[in-house]
C-alpha cells in the first residue's frame, strides 16, 4: 500500500504488488485526502487517514472491493496503528490523546465492530516539517509504546523585545 497525489482529488490510496510495480491499483480515491494506511496483520483491512469530513478522521476498510468505510474516531485522529493481533487500533486525537479502539474483525465482508474510543495517555507528539507517518510505535501485545516526545529545553534563555529603545549618551561627557 501507498498513497499517490492526484492532480483533482489530492493524497489517494493505492496498493501494488512489490514484485510487479505495474499491478498498481486505486485502492481509495475521493475528493478528500486519504493517506498514511495501515495495513492489519492477516491483511484483509486497514486503517487510515480522511478529511473527507473537513477535518481528518481515522477510518478502516476491507482490502476487498465489497467492503464499506467504518469511522473509528470521533472528533478528529492522526497516525493510526495496528496492535499486532488486529484486536485493536490506536491513534493520536486532536487534543494529543493516544486514544485505543478495540475492534473485533470478521470473515468476509461484514464490518467489524468497533468499541468507542478511550484516551490512554497525553502522546505530547508533533510531526516536524518533512516527517511523514506515526511519532509512535506500538509493542506487539499493545501494552507498550515508543513515543517520539518533543521537549522544550526550559534552560534556554527566552527572547525578549524591547520596543521604542533609544541610545543615550554616556554620562560625563
Amino acid at each position: 500500500m501507498f498513497q499517490r497525489q492526484g492532480a483533482t482529488t489530492g493524497w489517494d490510496l493505492w496498493v501494488a504488488d512489490p514484485d510487479d510495480l505495474e499491478s498498481a491499483a486505486v485502492l481509495v480515491q475521493t475528493p478528500a485526502d486519504e493517506r498514511n494506511a495501515q495495513l492489519s496483520r492477516d491483511g484483509k483491512w486497514f486503517a487510515y487517514e480522511s478529511n473527507a469530513s473537513g477535518r481528518y478522521e481515522i477510518f478502516m476498510r476491507s482490502v476487498s472491493a465489497a467492503g464499506t468505510r467504518v469511522q473509528v474516531s470521533a472528533g478528529g485522529g492522526s497516525q493510526v496503528r495496528w496492535r499486532e493481533d488486529g484486536r485493536e487500533l490506536f491513534y493520536v486525537a486532536t487534543d494529543g490523546m493516544l486514544m485505543a479502539a478495540a475492534v473485533t474483525l470478521r470473515e468476509g465482508p461484514e464490518a467489524p465492530e468497533l468499541a468507542a474510543p478511550v484516551p490512554l495517555f497525553a502522546a505530547q507528539v508533533g510531526t516536524p516539517p518533512g516527517v511523514a507517518g506515526a511519532q509512535y510505535v506500538v509493542s506487539r501485545d499493545g501494552q507498550r509504546f515508543l513515543v517520539n516526545v518533543f521537549s522544550h529545553d526550559e534552560r534556554q534563555t527566552p527572547i525578549r523585545w524591547i520596543l521604542n529603545w533609544q541610545a543615550r549618551p554616556p554620562q560625563g561627557r
